[in-house]
């Protein structure tokens, strides 16, 4: 009887434990969807805030994005889940799925997908009959496909996609035994080695020469003569790296937007000495073909006031995420380092009165760098899809290889990229969605082949 007795106890008491652990467990819970809970309302309520100040000034609301900044986790989740859905329900639910993405993304990412925003078309949808409506998903949907082509000039399933190849900028990567790296080779010269070195060792010594008469004056701000200084000790005495070239070159420039303070309040002696030094600064520079090359390309496409000021955190957002774990490791980390040191170039010296006249180039260069990188994160990615992901006649039909990729997509790579392709995909997709918050209200007509490579991942990756 008392060990019965004791046993009941036990269970008693175990019960007893085992309720309060539940009670526990779904206090929790509770606490969690409540949490949960508050941080959506929070984030509606910043989207809500975000239409309120744009209908204020008179902006239309489907030419932003539907989020201030990208979706929120909770959202993203349940909008991945509802196109997984519905793609598996059939290809026309297509439409429908490109349609909400272009209002999360707003006007200006679903123009460059070569889906731009027609009032007449959307007329067209709106008025539909409602017993078209009616007949079900599949036969709007499918009329609906119809409209949108006829505006839009074409199927947007038969868009042909160019991989260019990389162009001139302070960052042309390379594939390196199944790692993106920076070339270690200087860069080509026009002139021979001994006479590059000794045009580079002529040069530096101008330069300390500059910097020491310089320093006797002082009523000169020796803010800029320390900046003088800094640049004679970066340069080299033999043909540097590319990034190494660039990045003097756009140091450069600043000082040829300094050209007018010198004339102001430097002595004679020494302004004359300053122009001459440039002049033998700008001559060295443009025996590099790379160089000149990239001036030719940045002045055929300048890019607006609004570009410029936005390409160094484009150029910032875009090394952060190389940084990833399962990207460090097949991004040389070097790489991400020489976006940011370009992108600090950018910031306004404290001598300097106004941004400096390079900026125009410096943003050029930073937009080309990304996407340099870009394109040579698009070839494994290819490899992989080609073999692992869609139907090799689907992604044919749709991509036209460039040389570059063509050629580099041998055997060895196709097989680095089964290991790394997935990971790549992911963070062009993550380009994607940063893309419409960064740069997706600027043009970056360098980034035309990577939004179209994009709207091909989406749609077979």
């Amino acid at each position: 009887a008392a060990a019965a007795s004791t046993a009941a106890s036990r269970a008693a008491a175990a019960s007893s434990a085992n309720a309060a652990i539940a009670a526990a467990a779904t206090a929790s819970r509770a606490a969690v969807d409540a949490a949960a809970t508050s941080l959506a309302a929070a984030d509606m309520w910043q989207s809500i805030s975000q239409d309120c100040s744009a209908l204020v000034i008179g902006q239309a609301l489907h030419a932003n994005t539907l989020w201030p900044n990208d979706a929120p986790r909770w959202a993203q989740e349940a909008i991945d889940g509802m196109n997984d859905v519905l793609l598996a329900d059939g290809a026309h639910w297509e439409v429908f799925v490109n349609w909400y993405r272009d209002r999360l993304e707003g006007d200006a990412a679903a123009a460059r997908r070569g889906r731009p925003a027609i009032r007449e078309m959307d007329i067209e949808i709106a008025t539909i009959p409602d017993e078209v409506w009616k007949a079900g998903p599949e036969r709007v949907l499918g009329l609906i496909k119809e409209i949108q082509d006829k505006y839009w000039g074409k199927s947007q399933s038969n868009t042909h996609i160019e991989i260019p190849a990389p162009r001139p900028a302070a960052i042309e990567p390379e594939w390196l035994e199944g790692q993106l790296v920076l070339p270690a080779k200087p860069v080509p010269s026009d002139l021979s080695k001994t006479s590059l070195d000794s045009a580079l060792i002529a040069l530096k010594q101008e330069l300390q020469d500059l910097v020491g008469d310089a320093r006797q004056v002082h009523n000169i701000d020796q803010r800029s003569i320390d900046f003088l200084e800094r640049l004679t000790q970066r340069l080299p005495l033999s043909a540097p790296t590319e990034v190494e070239l660039f990045r003097i070159a756009h140091t450069e420039q600043k000082l040829q937007g300094y050209v007018t303070t010198v004339n102001d309040e430097w002595p004679g002696f020494l302004a004359v000495s300053y122009a001459s030094t440039l002049l033998a600064f700008d001559r060295t520079l443009r025996q590099f073909p790379a160089w000149r090359s990239f001036l030719r390309n940045a002045a055929d496409a300048r890019l607006s006031n609004e570009e410029v000021a936005a390409a160094p955190q484009v150029a910032i957002e875009f090394a952060e995420a190389l940084r990833v774990p399962e990207i460090a490791t097949v991004v040389d980390q070097a790489i991400p380092e020489a976006l940011n040191s370009l992108a600090a170039l950018a910031q306004r010296e404290d001598w300097q009165a106004t941004i400096d006249v390079g900026a125009q180039d410096l943003a050029a260069d930073l937009i080309e760098s990304v996407s340099n990188i870009l394109k040579n994160l698009a070839i494994p990615v290819l490899g992989y899809c080609k073999g692992k992901v869609v139907a090799a006649a689907d992604w044919a039909k749709e991509l036209k290889v460039g040389d570059r990729a063509r050629n580099s997509l041998g055997k060895a790579l196709q097989d680095e990229a089964d290991n790394f392709g997935p990971n790549l995909i992911k963070l062009l997709k993550k380009m994607g969605k940063w893309g419409p918050a960064i740069a997706g209200a600027y043009h970056f007509g360098a980034l035309d082949w990577f939004w179209k490579l994009l709207e091909l991942l989406e749609r077979y990756a």
